[in-house]
């Protein structure tokens, strides 16, 4: 695994990064973005698919991180499934983490989300 960037990313981070939404009319160029702390979800066009600039929920996409927790090799598939589970009415898509650490499994976890548009945030619905 020599040469590989050292990267791991838990899922509340990933939600994170992922929760931009486009800038105000006339707060520069079209394509710049800024961070909120507050989203509406009464407007809201749920989705189980769709992108933003961090954030794919498209089934089949595969992200693969690996690097080093101390002494231990780490390596983390996140994999967009093809399943869907219904939570208060929202249709989410089932997103599985697989961690490994030294080739063992150490965590599965398949986690909940939909996309909110037209802003395409996308929202953690749980686990």
């Amino acid at each position: 695994m020599r040469g590989r960037p050292v990267l791991l990313i838990l899922p509340a981070v990933v939600l994170c990064a992922a929760l931009l939404v486009p800038a105000a009319p006339g707060a520069g160029s079209k394509d710049s973005k800024r961070w909120t702390e507050s989203f509406s979800t009464s407007s809201c066009a749920w989705s189980s698919t769709g992108r933003n600039d961090s954030f794919v929920l498209e089934p089949g996409y595969q992200q693969i991180f690996e690097g080093h927790e101390g002494k231990d090799s780490v390596h983390l598939e996140i994999t967009v499934l093809g399943g869907t589970r219904m939570v208060g009415g929202v249709e989410t898509r089932i997103v599985e983490e697989k961690e490994t650490h030294n080739g063992k499994i150490e965590e599965i976890s398949r986690n909940l989300y939909a996309v909110c548009g037209p802003g395409n945030d996308v929202f953690y619905f749980g686990e």
